[in-house]
């Protein structure tokens, strides 16, 4: 009869024990499955912070080709305004003399 009790603890303490084993085989399955999505998710992270910074830098780029872009119209717009002024000036020194030029121009601030 004591045998049979010693093989009955020895046959619960082995069950246990298996059961016990599985379950840290679960644990550590999902302990490596935890860490493997970490991993992903901080490569993710990375490299949509790097494509944050590309979009940053693309979109300064941009925006410096836009400026420049401005700066050179307006640079062409003022020259052309400048050239009409001087053929002004030339018609006006052609048509009239410097005496009615004179004249005119102390009109004009006066």
């Amino acid at each position: 009869m004591m045998t049979s009790y010693q093989n009955e603890i020895s046959y619960n303490r082995k069950h246990k024990d298996e059961k016990v084993d599985e379950r840290l085989g679960k644990a550590e399955m999902n302990s490596e499955r935890a860490l493997d999505e970490l991993f992903f998710i901080k490569d993710q992270f990375k490299t949509l912070q790097e494509e944050r910074k590309r979009d940053i830098e693309e979109t300064a780029e941009f925006i410096k080709q836009i400026i420049n872009t401005g700066k050179q119209e307006t640079s062409r717009e003022l020259q052309k305004v400048a050239g009409d002024l001087e053929k002004c000036r030339r018609d006006l020194v052609d048509k009239c003399s410097v005496n009615e030029l004179l004249e005119t121009k102390s009109k004009i601030y006066t």
